[in-house]
């Protein structure tokens, strides 16, 4: 899956915008706060989301994967190697 898609950003949003969506999704999410009762699946995917984008060299990478990586194998090589 997208990670700009899981934060709920668009790929153009700035690191303050995909922070501020990380910080919302977490508190929403965490299971320590009740968050979705799919047993932290989606607190864990909106974490390894942020882990990406939320670094700068990381985010490059991965938008370059997007682009020129080869259709979806490039994108979800580059996803397993960062969860």
């Amino acid at each position: 899956s997208c990670h700009y898609r899981v934060l709920g950003v668009l790929p153009s949003a700035p690191p303050s915008d995909i922070k501020a969506s990380y910080l919302s999704l977490a508190r929403l999410h965490h299971p320590d706060a009740g968050g979705s009762s799919d047993g932290g699946a989606r607190f864990k995917a909106v974490a390894a989301a942020y882990d990406v984008l939320g670094h700068a060299g990381r985010r490059a990478r991965y938008d370059a994967t997007r682009v020129f990586g080869g259709g979806i194998r490039g994108r979800d090589r580059y996803a397993r190697a960062a969860a």
